[in-house]
């Protein structure tokens, strides 16, 4: 598999679980300072696909977006979640309910 934001994104969205591994465990396998140099626009696919997907999709993106970026879920005590960091016209209050 090519190590690409095209070749991850294509993967992410073809809904085969077959692919999908391939493409979690080939980020897993890549030295820390290439996974940095892909983050920017793997972050970018990751997003649009999770916006756009179904519930597989979004499940891939979640694991892959893990992948690349371990600890991505934690944030530091004190910083502040507001609507910015959510995807689209979503806001804080409304997640909180989901």
């Amino acid at each position: 598999m090519e190590r690409t934001p095209a070749a991850f994104a294509d993967a992410l969205s073809s809904g085969a679980a077959n692919q999908v591994n391939r493409a979690v465990d080939e980020v897993k396998n890549m030295e820390l300072e290439d996974r940095a140099a892909l983050f920017d626009e793997c972050f970018e696919v990751c997003r649009t696909l999770y916006g756009d997907g179904d519930g597989y999709q979004r499940q891939s993106v979640i694991r892959f977006a893990a992948a690349l970026y371990p600890r991505l879920a934690y944030r530091a005590v004190g910083t502040e979640f507001t609507d910015d960091a959510l995807l689209g016209v979503y806001t804080v209050k409304e997640t909180a309910t989901q």
